[in-house]
């Protein structure tokens, strides 16, 4: 039995709480992974984890080894980092979260070419819109927010990440084209879902005032994707980040309305422990994709060009 190698399966089982779970996270049949953990308290002579058809639960034996694991496992993953930094190689796993309107369009089609400089490198990409939690598990969060003060975490602005108010030309050919954010209420719209921050909507008016606009769709929806589908199909006017709609409006499937009035910034920024033993990788991978965004991103440009514009767009 590699004995390592089963302590990291003993962590994996009760960091996802899911034999399966753990199991596509190590990369290993379910079956593997039952047979690590059985090994594993074979070896020791004791059980570690109660298996119910409901549940898993740690057995006081268990949870104490598991401290004692998890100190083993950091100090393991923090003399391969040493070495990784000494050496200037990139090595060991980096586990990545991002929205998954932002990790489909702009992570996932650039971690090849990433790869095939850092050979040596797994990335982890968990693609979601559930709300992020920052959890010893991820290196990196990948968020759209203001840069915060939290001490123990270092904040880096990615990209610029303005939204933009969009509707299909037939839409706006039935109902008009808004010309001030007070004419939003005589028009159909397209939002998340009830209470979701993002339906906030923030202008200036002519005047040079500001004005924030509480959106309350007649659709709503729990991700970005689904409100540009709404809006392609006449649906009405959705607030939705340049990144997912530019190449819309840049073919004329969409129209951006009142562009000249909108107030929408708020950048896209990296999140990771200050201390973290894995900062050598963690800042190798962003200042890649600093470095493929480009000052103006791919996505904001007219007419986009170039290699990440190319394999965002595959």
């Amino acid at each position: 039995m590699d004995q390592l190698t089963s302590m990291r399966v003993f962590n994996a089982i009760v960091t996802y709480d899911s034999f399966r779970l753990a199991a596509d996270h190590l990369d290993m049949a379910p079956s593997v992974v039952s047979k690590h953990l059985s090994s594993l308290e074979s070896h020791l002579g004791a059980l570690l984890i109660e298996r119910t058809t409901r549940k898993l639960k740690l057995t006081e034996v268990g949870q104490n080894y598991l401290e004692k694991c998890q100190r083993i496992l950091n100090e393991i993953d923090e003399a391969e980092a040493e070495i990784s930094s000494a050496t200037h190689q990139i090595r060991g796993l980096l586990r990545v979260q991002c929205a998954a309107g932002f990790a489909h369009r702009h992570i996932a089609p650039h971690l090849p070419k990433f790869k095939r400089k850092h050979r040596r490198l797994t990335i982890d990409l968990l693609a979601s819109d559930r709300p992020h939690d920052r959890n010893s598990e991820v290196d990196v969060s990948i968020e759209i927010a203001e840069p915060g003060n939290v001490a123990g975490l270092e904040y880096r602005r990615l990209a610029p990440n303005r939204r933009r108010l969009v509707a299909s030309p037939h839409y706006l050919e039935l109902f008009s084209m808004p010309q001030e954010p007070a004419e939003l209420n005589r028009h159909q719209l397209i939002t998340h879902s009830a209470g979701h921050y993002s339906n906030e909507w923030h202008f200036h008016n002519k005047d040079g005032s500001k004005f924030t606009f509480r959106a309350n769709g007649q659709m709503r929806f729990d991700n970005g994707d689904t409100m540009m589908r709404a809006a392609l199909n006449d649906g009405g006017l959705a607030m939705l980040p340049s990144y997912i709609v530019s190449s819309r409006v840049q073919v004329g499937l969409l129209t951006s309305v009142m562009e000249d009035l909108i107030e929408e910034d708020v950048p896209i920024i990296a999140v990771y422990n200050a201390n973290s033993y894995r900062k050598p990788k963690i800042e190798a991978f962003l200042d890649f994709l600093v470095a493929e965004f480009g000052e103006v991103p791919y996505w904001e440009k007219e007419a986009a060009d170039g290699d990440a514009a190319l394999r965002a767009s595959l």
